[in-house]
């Protein structure tokens, strides 16, 4: 990673810490979405596009994955972000990280998801307990991980 990256990571990281910067600590998102055909959706975030789609037992083409999954990467990368960003600012050594999530939902009318589970797998060369302490605050960070009901994350 440079070192410009790394200093904006530690920066921000000071400033949710401190909790003072207002402007800073306030943020929006947005998304533009486009009816394709069927149940295909375009989407548009700043110069990025991508396809939502439904598989063909729920009456999709299967051409994209579906909006779920998109929950459940955004849910997931977020808090994948977290860690690599206290390791950066920390300078600490990640040899390999990965991370499987999986959500368990109800399709009921008002349904949600009951459960999502991290499997996070790190290989590095710091102690075992400078891991957990990454993991502990990597899932106060993550806004996203916040707003999943049900989440629990099994540690290996």
């Amino acid at each position: 990673m440079s070192d410009s990256s790394s200093q904006i990571i530690a920066e921000g990281l000071r400033k949710r810490r401190e909790g003072s910067d207002e402007r800073f600590l306030s943020g929006a998102e947005r998304v533009d979405i486009k009816y394709v055909n069927n149940l295909k959706f375009e989407v548009k975030k700043n110069n990025f596009q991508f396809l939502v789609d439904e598989p063909v037992d729920r009456g999709g083409t299967n051409t994209a994955p579906n909006p779920l999954a998109y929950f459940l990467t955004g849910v997931a990368s977020c808090l994948m972000m977290q860690y690599v960003r206290l390791a950066t600012a920390n300078s600490m050594s990640i040899d390999s990280f990965k991370l499987t999530a999986r959500g368990h939902f109800s399709r009921r009318i008002h349904g949600a998801f009951n459960e999502i589970v991290f499997d996070v797998w790190i290989q590095s060369k710091e102690d075992r307990s400078t891991i957990v302490n990454l993991s502990k605050e990597a899932e106060e960070l993550c806004i996203a991980q916040h707003d999943a009901q049900g989440w629990r994350k099994n540690d290996n």
